[in-house]
């Protein structure tokens, strides 16, 4: 008898051309999202297909909605615009992870402004329900043409260090997935192991890039009182305390799956066509990470006691409202 694992509701993210329709409709395995080989993107509105999936050496099956979303980083300066509308559609809708889908050559600034802009929509991103997917990965074959010739693994991991560079931060679920279509085939069912390991992201804790922008100058324009602005920000510093906590967790369970030798549960998908990290070098990712939540948790909770001290003061809410409006708006420069 079939085990039936709860529904995973999957959304794509990534510039026009990245790849994502192809993405899609390689993990349902069906034709369900048009492909366009144009340099115009094709999804102007998020659009989502479901079907029934069954992980591959196991009786489990489970609904997979995938949602499509526009190409960020358009040369047309919509992402923001964009971005807004993928939130709006992820708050009337359960998220389990996001896949940020990038191109292995090419980091454009408004790529990396729309993934900023991304992760200040949903006040960080989460362990468990975060992936990275690298595609159209050349194979060795075609780097050994080159004028200077690379390993696919060292193209690949320079991808994908400029990637976390740029954000500020190391992804936990990782995958490079080759160009060509029968090797995408192959490594499909670590896509859906990805996918099947996910957490669920709080819809409630997202916030349109517009909606950011508009509250911080309510402050500054003495639209918002100070206690609200107080009570708000030591709420969202009590937001992120709760999502380091369950990624702690997540973490922690993976290091268990790997004691276990549990391989669906411990295997970060890597380089030469979806082959794993082994439970080794994934519990020492896992251990690493958990330190650098503690220490994160540490600094939030020194963060509130300090506030819980000084108390709601007009002066320091302006200030800080001004520093994010600052920072934000560099952002999409």
């Amino acid at each position: 008898m079939a085990a039936v694992m709860d529904a995973k509701r999957v959304v794509l993210i990534g510039p026009t051309g990245a790849g994502k329709s192809r993405i899609g409709n390689a993990i349902l395995k069906d034709k369900a999202f048009g492909v366009s080989s144009s340099a115009v993107s094709c999804t102007q509105e998020p659009s989502e297909h479901t079907r029934n999936v069954t992980l591959a050496g196991s009786s489990v099956t489970f609904e997979l909605t995938v949602v499509d979303t526009p190409g960020m980083g358009d040369s047309s300066g919509q992402s923001s615009t964009m971005m807004d509308k993928i939130i709006e559609y992820m708050r009337t809708k359960t998220v389990n992870i996001i896949i940020i889908v990038c191109p292995h050559d090419r980091m454009s600034t408004g790529l990396k402004n729309s993934l900023n802009v991304l992760r200040e929509c949903l006040d960080g991103f989460d362990d468990g329900s975060t992936a990275l997917f690298i595609n159209k990965a050349p194979s060795d074959e075609t780097l050994s043409e080159d004028t200077q010739p690379r390993s696919q693994e060292d193209v690949l991991n320079e991808a994908r260090n400029l990637i976390e560079k740029e954000l500020n931060y190391k992804f936990a679920n990782f995958l490079f997935i080759p160009k060509s279509t029968d090797a995408i085939r192959r490594v499909t069912e670590t896509m859906l192991q990805v996918i099947s390991q996910s957490t669920q992201i709080d819809s409630s804790k997202l916030k349109t890039w517009t909606e950011r922008i508009q509250y911080y100058e309510n402050i500054t324009k003495d639209s918002v009182d100070t206690l609200s602005a107080f009570e708000n920000r030591c709420k969202e510093l009590e937001t992120k305390k709760i999502r380091l906590l369950n990624d702690r967790k997540w973490h922690s369970d993976r290091i268990a799956g790997c004691i276990m030798g549990s391989i669906a549960t411990c295997w970060i998908p890597y380089v030469n066509l979806g082959v794993g990290l082994g439970a080794g070098a994934v519990t020492l990712f896992s251990k690493s990470r958990i330190e650098d939540i503690d220490k994160e948790i540490g600094a939030i909770d020194n963060e509130l006691e300090r506030l819980q001290i000084s108390g709601a003061n007009k002066a320091e809410e302006v200030k800080f409202a001004t520093e994010k409006l600052n920072y934000m708006r560099n952002i999409i420069k």
